[in-house]
């Protein structure tokens, strides 16, 4: 019976060495797991007021990319309509210098036809004046004189009446 004995001896000194160690290190642990517990409860506290910050950071960059997406939107849009707009002004002014550039070159084209018109009467007046002489050079007798006066006066009507009949087709 020894052990046995042994062995209620053995734990009535384990409850007296518990008993000592509790008694003397009760404060001491339970200052320890106290502190020990409020620095876990302050960091939860922090996570917890981390977590709903980084949360608010989130949303707000959400908000942002929600309105960055609007704005870029907003802006391609903006870009189309200015391009849209420069495209018709140009085409307007295109449009305006083709037609600048046609009225120039028919009066260009009148101003060329106008002269080349004076040249070829200047031309035919002259022909027919030295016609006139040549044949005013000749002996002839006064009826044949004012018969070619009459014809030359006929040309140069004729002439005059086509300058005129071309300026009212250009009108």
């Amino acid at each position: 019976m020894n052990t046995g004995l042994q062995l209620v001896l053995a734990i009535i000194n384990f409850c007296i060495l518990g008993f000592i160690l509790a008694r003397s290190l009760r404060k001491s642990l339970v200052e320890y797991f106290q502190v020990r517990h409020e620095q876990i409860a302050e960091n939860i506290c922090g996570s917890r007021q981390k977590l709903v910050q980084e949360t608010e950071r989130c949303e707000l960059a959400k908000r942002r990319y929600v309105n960055l997406e609007q704005e870029v939107a907003g802006i391609r849009q903006m870009m189309l309509n200015v391009g849209e707009k420069e495209r018709r002004d140009l085409l307007k002014k295109a449009h305006a210098q083709i037609k600048r550039m046609e009225q120039e070159g028919r009066r260009q084209m009148e101003q060329e036809k106008e002269r080349l018109f004076k040249r070829l009467r200047n031309n035919a007046l002259n022909t027919a004046f030295q016609n006139a002489e040549t044949e005013l050079a000749k002996d002839i007798h006064s009826d044949r004189q004012r018969t070619v006066v009459a014809k030359s006066i006929a040309k140069l009507s004729t002439l005059r009446t086509l300058s005129m009949r071309e300026e009212r087709e250009a009108l």
